[in-house]
């Protein structure tokens, strides 16, 4: 359970750095050409991203080749995490992430609740503005299920009317957008990845476009209003640390940046349109390859004529004992299903030759530290010189993990090569591998049963 969860902390990690660090590249491209709005709606990527990797997994046969396999990314760090083979560690790994993530949450906690109570009491103006006590760090939206827009005491004197409309109309605007519960989610995935220092940087970068994206959509109302605009923004009071749960007027971010902007022509309604194609493609685009990016679940891939019998003890079994995983993984010699591997080439069973494979000389996998118990069937293709040239998964254990540790130790392989003629060749063979956690004496029981089961029902078909 721990891995799992460690697995998808790290999967996501990995996607979200990835759609981060490409937005940050693209942001001021997409600004210049498309507008701040759609800088700002290109985030949606990010949590498009990690919900992307939290859904089911596409099925496909899995064939990996001997040589070397090329993996996605996100497989690539799974693994590592997967290779941890003692629970303590895992269960070390998963409380500390716990931990951290819970500090950050009541730090982010603490900073909101910090500011509501430093507002005092609220006073409701007839505009439907609510006057502070304070001055700080307002005008500010603040709630996120009761919402207010929240005015310094000394509103009406530091700006002039004009002023105040602007100032109103920017936080209705927030409201409206829904930026507050953006800022929410921003503060989740804080809260989650609090380890990453690539979420941190994108939470402001985020709030930096979230600002210039309301700005832009204030002065589209109010066409004849940038100066004014602008003049209010030079009597904020700039603070350095945003609200979790908040959008307030004087954000941080570049007051030159935001200047800037008022200086610069909106983007017409045709570019507009074209930016939210552009933006729902590269949403589309981020979710579909962090997807994609994802191990495949293995299905099996059934060969025509294949027969392969579950219940006699054939090929590898990896044991563990008393229920643990073992330190040195023992294999059980047993006899490989030669019609099988006729069959697999399309030639007569009759006519296969009688191959057993030496599994002393073959490298056991490595139980996965999951404990999850099941049997493997891969299809094998070996080469004239006995090395293992492709690794197929013909029937999947249920467990990805298992799966991965036999074909990972399968690519590895060396088994004697047929022989037609006198010359080796080319062949393919099935071989069953089976994880336990039993006794070795209980799987001698299991088998021995099993093995008496098969012999009771052939003598009976023999007397019909």
């Amino acid at each position: 359970m721990s891995n799992d969860i460690l697995r998808l902390v790290l999967g996501t990690t990995l996607a979200a750095s990835v759609v981060v660090l490409m937005l940050h590249l693209l942001r001021a491209p997409l600004r210049r050409w498309l507008g701040a709005g759609a800088a700002y709606a290109a985030w949606a990527a990010v949590p498009t991203a990690v919900i992307a990797v939290l859904l089911p997994a596409r099925e496909a046969p899995v064939e990996w080749g001997a040589i070397g396999v090329v993996l996605q990314p996100v497989r690539v760090a799974t693994a590592a995490v997967s290779s941890v083979q003692a629970p303590m560690w895992e269960m070390l790994l998963l409380a500390v992430w716990l931990g951290g993530m819970g500090a950050m949450a009541i730090g982010l906690w603490r900073r909101q609740h910090r500011f509501v109570r430093g507002l005092g009491e609220l006073r409701r103006r007839g505009d439907g503005l609510w006057t502070s006590e304070t001055s700080r760090d307002l005008p500010a939206a603040v709630g996120l299920f009761r919402t207010r827009i929240v005015v310094p005491n000394d509103f009406d004197s530091r700006y002039d009317t004009r002023e105040r409309r602007l100032i109103a109309c920017h936080e209705r605007l927030h409201i409206s957008r829904g930026d507050l519960v953006a800022n929410t989610v921003v503060s989740a995935l804080r809260c989650v990845y609090w380890f990453n220092p690539v979420i941190h940087l994108a939470a402001r970068r985020f709030r930096v476009d979230q600002e210039l994206a309301c700005d832009a959509d204030v002065i589209r109302r109010h066409t004849g209003a940038r100066r004014a605009y602008g003049e209010a923004m030079l009597k904020a009071q700039l603070e350095d640390l945003p609200l979790p749960l908040a959008c307030h007027w004087p954000a941080p971010h570049p007051l030159r940046e935001r200047i800037a902007l008022l200086g610069k022509k909106l983007p017409s309604a045709r570019r507009r349109a074209l930016a939210s194609l552009v933006i729902t493609l590269m949403t589309v685009a981020a979710g579909y390859g962090a997807w994609a990016a994802q191990p495949a679940q293995p299905r099996a891939a059934s060969t025509p004529g294949s027969v392969i019998d579950g219940d006699k003890p054939s090929g590898i079994r990896v044991e563990g004992r008393n229920g643990t995983p073992p330190q040195a993984i023992e294999l059980t010699a047993a006899r490989e299903s030669e019609a099988a591997s006729a069959f697999a080439r399309g030639a007569d069973p009759a006519d296969e030759p009688d191959r057993r494979i030496d599994r002393s000389k073959l490298a056991p996998p490595r139980y996965p530290a999951s404990r999850h118990e099941g049997k493997v069937v891969m299809r094998l293709d070996v080469g004239r010189d006995g090395r293992v040239t492709r690794v197929g998964l013909d029937r999947s254990s249920g467990f990805e993990d298992l799966d991965q540790a036999a074909m990972t130790a399968a690519g590895d392989w060396y088994i004697e090569p047929a022989i037609e003629g006198g010359r080796a060749v080319a062949s393919t063979v099935r071989v069953p591998v089976e994880f336990s956690l039993d006794e070795p004496q209980a799987i001698a029981r299991r088998d021995a049963r099993a093995s008496e089961g098969n012999m009771w029902n052939e003598a009976r078909m023999e007397r019909r």
